[in-house]
């Protein structure tokens, strides 16, 4: 019996912290019971009913002014139980942390099975918060139908990096300091996107950037009309660390015209390089036409010269006749002439020795010329006499 009691009251002693320890620090809490977390990087704002009690920060190397602006702390830092940082809150309900609703550009990409982006775009969603995030975030600003200075509709896309400085006047004042801020660059950057073409701008994507910023920097409309980025971090709490152009999206139809022009040079590209390696063959091909020339050529050089050699045998007849071949394009036509018809190199050789001839001796080279010329068109015909 006394075992029994004694493993009882060791559990007692062992199970009431460890319950005590769930109840509190997982139950009560982490549901801002009582007392609540402030995370790393995080600032939170105690409520008594409806009215802020006190702003409270936990980041390193950071603190709140009198003013509740962040600065850089410069002395030690406040400790922080193995817990992290715990605060009292008071009786619930009335002892709270300071609910709101935030409303953010989330970025959607859509990719297809091989992982390549098909679609790109951003959705306002709306978060439920209890905490101010003290980080340095991004969000992606989607300017829909911009026009450049040819009209042109264009969709640009910007990355701006943001932070919160002054809690309070981030939740109370604009509340929704994110939306805020990034309607006033898009205001400035459709004024800024008409002054060049989209071309233009392609060319010097970082000149838009610069000059919306310098635009919202030196912007000074008055009337209460928050437009520059000092108005924004003193009314807003919010201040604009970055401001970067993504991307330049011109419309469907631009596009497939751009891919049509781009690929119509691509297409001439493959022509002219097409072209050139013709022309390289067509080059050898001359190259070798001409050899081929020069070769028969001199083919005909080394059978002139026979010829020729051949028909000096014959005096001055053999000169003529070969002349007279020449002229009908037969090769070695007249010599075969003066031997096939008898008496005509005596009579032809006669003539052109004598330099002198009677109507007798005409009338007889006539009839043999008469036969010659019938034997040629024989031989060129591909008769028989």
């Amino acid at each position: 019996m006394r075992i029994f009691l004694r493993i009882v009251y060791a559990l007692l002693i062992l199970g009431i912290p460890l319950l005590t320890y769930w109840i509190l620090f997982q139950k009560l809490f982490p549901n801002n019971y009582f007392f609540g977390y402030i995370g790393e990087a995080t600032g939170r704002h105690l409520m008594r009913g409806n009215h802020v009690k006190d702003t409270q920060i936990q980041m390193r190397g950071r603190k709140l002014n009198p003013d509740g602006k962040i600065e850089p702390r410069t002395g030690k830092e406040p400790k922080v139980g193995p817990l992290g940082r715990l605060v009292w809150l008071g009786i619930p309900p009335i002892g709270h942390f300071h609910e709101y609703k935030l409303k953010v550009p989330k970025l959607t990409i859509v990719r297809d099975d091989q992982g390549n982006v098909t679609a790109e775009y951003t959705k306002i969603i709306t978060m439920d918060l209890t905490a101010v995030s003290l980080k340095d975030h991004t969000y992606h600003l989607r300017v829909v139908d911009a026009e450049d200075i040819d009209g042109l509709h264009l969709d640009v896309w910007f990355t701006v990096v943001m932070t919160v400085v002054h809690p309070y006047k981030a939740v109370f004042q604009a509340e929704q300091w994110v939306t805020k801020t990034l309607d006033v660059i898009e205001a400035e950057a459709r004024n800024v996107i008409t002054q060049k073409k989209y071309q233009e701008w392609q060319n010097d994507s970082k000149d838009m950037s610069i000059e919306i910023r310098r635009r919202i920097a030196e912007s000074n409309e008055g009337n209460g009309v928050i437009t520059n980025f000092q108005q924004i971090e003193d009314r807003w709490g919010t201040e604009v660390l970055s401001l970067q152009l993504r991307r330049i999206d011109p419309p469907k139809a631009f596009r497939d015209l751009t891919l049509a022009k781009w690929q119509a040079e691509r297409n001439a590209e493959a022509a002219i390089v097409k072209a050139k390696a013709d022309a390289e063959v067509l080059g050898i091909g001359a190259e070798a036409e001409a050899l081929k020339k020069v070769e028969l050529a001199m083919a005909r050089v080394d059978e002139i010269s026979l010829v020729y050699g051949e028909t000096a045998t014959h005096g001055e007849l053999g000169q003529l006749l070969a002349s007279l071949e020449a002229l009908s394009g037969e090769k070695g036509q007249g010599i075969a002439t003066i031997e096939f018809i008898p008496g005509l190199k005596d009579a032809v050789g006669g003539l052109m020795s004598s330099g002198t001839a009677t109507h007798q001796e005409m009338g007889a080279l006539k009839g043999m010329l008469i036969d010659l010329s019938k034997k040629v068109e024989q031989v060129l015909g591909g008769g028989t006499a």
